[in-house]
């Protein structure tokens, strides 16, 4: 039995000098075949939106401050299709944001079982 599946990831990069940022949103299916994911087909890659909140200057990742917060919840506000409480975008900062070394890559699956296991799933907004 096959099954598609449409979901995201997100990339971030740095340059060798820490200047030259930047954050994408790789939408893809995924082909369920024999009780195992595999990459089908990728449809589109795009420049993660920065929804401005805490830092005008843009996002940033590895500690805990304005930028990565603005990560945090421009990460969760793309995912979930709406606004995310601060409780909910400040923890996933600590969580993942300020723990990214200079390349990254997060799953959607993983921000799905994050918000299921700290039991955010009706408290999204």
């Amino acid at each position: 039995m096959k099954r598609l599946i449409e979901t995201k990831r997100y990339v971030g990069t740095k340059d060798l000098d820490n200047t030259n940022l930047k954050v994408e949103v790789v939408k893809y299916e995924q082909e369920w075949q024999s009780n195992h994911y595999h990459i089908d087909r990728i449809i589109e890659v795009k420049p993660l939106e920065h929804k401005i909140y805490h830092s005008p200057t843009g996002f940033n990742w590895g500690y805990g401050g304005s930028g990565p917060a603005d990560l945090a919840r421009s990460i969760l506000f793309d995912y979930l299709g709406c606004e995310p409480i601060p409780k909910i975008y400040q923890k996933f900062k600590m969580d993942f944001i300020a723990k990214f070394e200079k390349n990254w890559v997060i799953e959607g699956k993983t921000i799905a079982d994050w918000l299921l296991i700290n039991k955010w799933k009706e408290n999204i907004v």
